[in-house]
């Protein structure tokens, strides 16, 4: 991650020096199209991690656990503490992400907005499987048939559901 960093102010210096030797001129024709080089280029190189990351075919979790890994690699009294802070975020961005998908699956598959759905999901000790969905209904919402969803939710998720209405 170092080497892109100073990629990056490489790259930002050698576009600085570009930009005071080119010459000044009427219209400044030749200045502007090296103004847009230089920008293009500059945008290349900032989201080159990002396609880089999408061609790895290595997934963003796997990435972010990598990169946390080689901060703590040199600082080992921040390991432990840094660590179960890590997972601990861990999980809620994967309930968080869980809770989303779960509410746009539901308001696809019965046709409401999704502001009218609200779920919250509760998963196992271990954090590997959803435990329980609980799902509010509100709005236009409320006029689902109850039994049918939590049908739907036991079937395609396999876990139990409680159903709500606001």
């Amino acid at each position: 991650m170092n080497e892109y960093f100073m990629g990056l102010l490489a790259l930002c210096v050698c576009i600085c020096v570009v930009e005071l030797l080119t010459p000044a001129g009427e219209g400044e024709g030749i200045a502007r199209h090296l103004k847009l080089l230089c920008a293009i280029c500059l945008l290349v190189t900032m989201i080159s991690p990002l396609i880089r990351l999408l061609q790895g075919g290595e997934s963003l979790p796997r990435r972010l656990d990598a990169w946390l890994s080689e901060w703590l690699e040199g600082n080992e009294e921040k390991k432990e503490e840094y660590g179960a802070l890590w997972e601990e975020r861990w999980e809620d961005m994967d309930v968080s992400y869980a809770e989303a998908a779960i509410a746009s699956l539901l308001s696809q598959r019965f046709s409401v907005s999704d502001q009218e759905i609200r779920v919250k999901v509760t998963v196992n000790e271990d954090g590997t499987a959803i435990r329980e969905v609980r799902v509010a209904l509100s709005g236009k919402a409320i006029w689902i048939n109850t039994h049918e969803m939590e049908d739907y939710i036991r079937n395609t998720l396999g876990s139990e559901s409680s159903i709500f209405i606001e």
